[in-house]
């Protein structure tokens, strides 16, 4: 069975992998930054708390933005494939259950007509 929602499926994924693409670029930014302001903080005279902190910050704020970010789009990604997967669980219990209805209707009504309309009798059978 084909799902109606495909679209909203490969959304999803597409959430999913910005997602990934966010986390990295975020640590790589943080990385950099951190290697950038290593490299430059001793050329301006700057006390050592001071470059050590600016090191920190270089490297926590980028990685946390992506993070973030990563956390947001992942969220999104996953509940947009719940949704879809409930959605589809939901159309095949209701196609099971019109299934069962059906059964349980031919057998009451054979239950109700009794045996000699749904069984052939001795008599002509022998």
């Amino acid at each position: 069975m084909k799902s109606r929602y495909g679209v909203l499926r490969t959304l999803g994924t597409l959430s999913i992998i910005w997602a990934v693409i966010l986390l990295l670029l975020g640590i790589a930014s943080g990385v950099l930054g951190w290697w950038g302001l290593g490299q430059l903080l001793p050329a301006i005279d700057l006390p050592r708390e001071i470059s050590g902190a600016a090191n920190a910050v270089a490297l926590l704020v980028p990685v946390i933005w992506g993070l973030v970010g990563f956390l947001q789009f992942f969220v999104i990604g996953k509940v947009l494939h719940l949704l879809v997967g409930l959605d589809d669980a939901a159309v095949r219990m209701s196609a099971e259950l019109e299934r069962q209805s059906s059964n349980q209707q031919a057998l009451v009504s054979a239950v109700l007509t009794g045996p000699a309309a749904s069984a052939p009798s001795t008599a002509e059978t022998t």
